[in-house]
């Protein structure tokens, strides 16, 4: 028994008639991180360009060129089989759209957007993401790293412009939310005073259903605001 056989390799046993490659959807998520985007001198600090960045991916050719098209496409990072999970349809790819964001946020010849960092073990998933951002003009350049030091430098918030983030911690929609968006999760990027305090009145409300209303509110708004770029459930 092995696991993890992406791309090539997992075609490969695909093909031999003695093994049997199985499917399994883990409670994991994948997805990018706009490290810059608190910084008025960012573009990512323009939400248009933070849509732009979402539609200009083919969340599908990566599915199936990196994980056999088995992985679950999705719009956010939030497992739906978790409790208080909202359920978000992932980004529509439509490249032509994301080029007129582009343009409205007044980037219509595109702009650099320095290195999209990453666990060297997703690196084909990041390249295609980056050939995508290429494709409408967002110019990125894939840093692939040892997966102790990108822990580390995500940790220290020592990563700059794009780093690719996942998780595959059990728990609920309320523990994946205080890790990585609400402003002290130890692998937050986020900085959003409103999500905070909803994150914080659900933390005590006893009456399940206000709970969840609350955590749908910041799945929400995390969607609209393009605070991430949702890959898959892995």
């Amino acid at each position: 028994v092995t696991f993890a056989l992406y791309s090539s390799l997992g075609e490969e046993v695909r093909r031999d008639p003695n093994l049997k490659l199985e499917p399994v959807i883990i409670p994991g998520n994948d997805w990018g991180t706009f490290v810059d985007m608190y910084d008025p001198k960012s573009p990512w600090h323009d939400k248009r360009v933070r849509l732009a960045a979402n539609h200009a991916i083919n969340r599908q050719a990566i599915n199936d060129a990196e994980t056999l098209g088995f992985s679950r496409l999705s719009g956010g990072i939030i497992p739906r089989g978790y409790d208080y999970a909202l359920s978000l349809e992932p980004y529509a790819y439509d490249p032509k759209k994301a080029k007129e964001l582009l343009k409205e946020a007044g980037f219509a010849n595109g702009f650099d957007a320095g290195e999209y960092s990453c666990d060297a073990v997703y690196a084909g998933v990041v390249e295609g993401i980056v050939n995508d951002f290429g494709a409408v003009g967002i110019r990125a350049k894939l840093q692939p790293m040892e997966r102790a030091a990108i822990q580390g430098a995500q940790k220290e918030k020592k990563v700059k412009n794009l780093t690719r983030q996942g998780s595959g911690a059990p728990g609920n929609a309320a523990t994946r939310i205080e890790a990585f968006m609400h402003s002290k999760g130890a692998q937050s990027f986020l900085k959003d005073p409103e999500i905070d305090q909803w994150f914080e009145q659900q933390s005590v409300e006893r009456d399940r259903k206000k709970r969840e209303e609350l955590l749908h509110k910041i799945q929400q708004k995390v969607y609209d605001e393009a605070y991430f770029i949702p890959i898959w459930e892995l």
